[in-house]
């Protein structure tokens, strides 16, 4: 049985927890935020034995738990991580893993001196319409990528950033819509189809003047190795959370990932997943229930974790250098 902690008790924490809550193999021993009543929340719900701390280094000291999942604002993630590790705990760790490469280099530094390990939640590459349209370009049936795009239409208004000590302030998130809503899209897009060698991109405030100090929106173009090109766009300005779009058109065919389905060539593929959405948002995917059983059983077997840190740095990797560019290519 293993013994897991939790960090952080903010809205993502309830799908961490409500998905072990269900393993059979997991018990939350303990639950920490620097805000009591909300670590009280999430032991009421669903772990009634849990301890509670508001001082997650104590936590982990007294409680010495097998597992530590981060779900903390951005900016902590890295500390957390290390701090975990150095105690030869292993991690969860919510994304982005990092809101900068040095700090990602801190974690895989730490891990190599750790009997502890990490795995990134980029859950939604469980998801059998992403691992699907995967196999399709990494096995050459789909041809070589021509042209890809991915786009993140959804809304956040000013109550979300002013209900919140951390988000929407670049020293504490990191940026904006890039590297908390869409990082997920991003990771899809170069996960399929390869990390773009180039990139020219924009990044704007439209909506959220006065209370963000990040963007809002930003769009950019990119150069794969191979010479496919591609396209990326991303927004917290849009009037509802709209699912979000990936399409990429290669040599043989068009693959189209839409509305929770994977289209060929305009037909609607019949996969079906056999996770279902616990405590989350539908736009957040149902991918966490697969991710963390297959955590789990890395940490049992001795295989390698479902995703790495360094699976992760692409993606933040990609938007650092969206931020960066300002309009001027950016070779990455």
């Amino acid at each position: 049985m293993f013994r897991s902690a939790i960090v952080g008790c903010g809205a993502i924490a309830n799908t961490h927890a409500g998905n072990l809550a269900k393993m059979h193999n997991v018990v939350i021993s303990a639950v920490c935020d620097i805000l009591p009543e909300r670590a009280n929340k999430i032991k009421e719900t669903y772990a009634p034995e849990a301890l509670v701390f508001d001082d997650y280094k104590k936590m982990l000291d007294e409680v010495k738990p097998d597992v530590l999942h981060v779900c903390t604002p951005h900016y902590l993630h890295s500390e957390m991580a290390v701090e975990a590790l150095k105690r030869n705990i292993n991690v969860m760790l919510e994304k982005p893993v990092s809101i900068s490469l040095a700090q990602a280099r801190a974690i895989i530094d730490a891990e190599k001196e750790s009997s502890g390990r990490v795995c990134v939640s980029f859950q939604n590459r469980f998801l059998k319409r992403n691992k699907t349209a995967k196999e399709l370009v990494s096995s050459g049936k789909a041809g070589k990528v021509i042209f890809a795009s991915g786009s993140v239409l959804w809304s956040r208004g000013e109550s979300y950033y002013r209900d919140s000590h951390w988000r929407g302030f670049k020293a504490t998130e990191g940026g904006g819509v890039m590297i908390n809503q869409a990082i997920h899209t991003l990771d899809l897009l170069q996960w399929i189809c390869g990390e773009p060698e180039k990139l020219c991109a924009k990044t704007a405030n439209f909506h959220l003047q006065g209370v963000i100090d990040v963007e809002d929106t930003c769009d950019a173009y990119l150069y794969f190795k191979d010479g496919g090109h591609g396209m990326f766009h991303a927004t917290t300005a849009n009037f509802e959370d709209a699912p979000v779009s990936l399409t990429v058109k290669c040599e043989n065919m068009l693959l189209e990932l839409k509305n929770d389905d994977l289209y060929i060539d305009g037909v609607k593929q019949e996969l079906h997943d056999s996770a279902e959405i616990i405590d989350g948002k539908p736009y957040w995917g149902a991918g966490h229930k697969m991710l963390f059983n297959a955590f789990y059983s890395a940490i049992e077997t001795g295989e390698p974790m479902p995703v790495t840190v360094a699976d992760a740095i692409p993606a933040v990797k990609l938007l650092l250098a969206m931020y960066a560019s300002d309009g001027k290519d950016i070779e990455l």
